[in-house]
């Protein structure tokens, strides 16, 4: 809460209604002004997705998924690149959200095989 006098004087919340459309236009920028690039599978895009993922399940809006399910094709449903095992598992949240949603064993594969691997940065 800002004091009595603040440059910044404290705003109401947007109406419920107009939230979906607050969503949108924050997507289109994000998407038109990407920070990384598109081959890029970080933990910051993961985050991302895990985002885009969360606001189909809240508005039903198929763009979202839709773009969801266009990177996990883009990149074959493979996990992150990083070296740490965490950072590695950020893109499969994505690709657990489309399984749970398409039934697509594929989505899955890669992680599964990844985790069930001896490397040093596997969970």
């Amino acid at each position: 809460m800002l004091a009595a006098g603040s440059a910044f004087p404290a705003r109401q919340p947007a109406p419920a209604q107009d939230i979906p459309s607050l969503m949108q236009r924050v997507h289109a920028w994000q998407v038109a002004n990407p920070r990384m690039k598109a081959d890029d599978r970080n933990w910051e895009r993961g985050t991302w997705y895990a985002g885009v993922t969360a606001a189909y399940r809240a508005t039903g809006d198929d763009t979202y998924l839709q773009q969801a399910l266009d990177r996990g094709n883009l990149h074959q449903w493979q996990v992150g690149t990083e070296g740490s095992g965490a950072n590695k598992l950020f893109c499969a949240m994505t690709w657990i959200e489309c399984y749970l949603l398409k039934k697509d064993p594929a989505m899955l594969k890669p992680t599964m095989d990844w985790l069930a691997t001896d490397a040093p940065n596997s969970p």
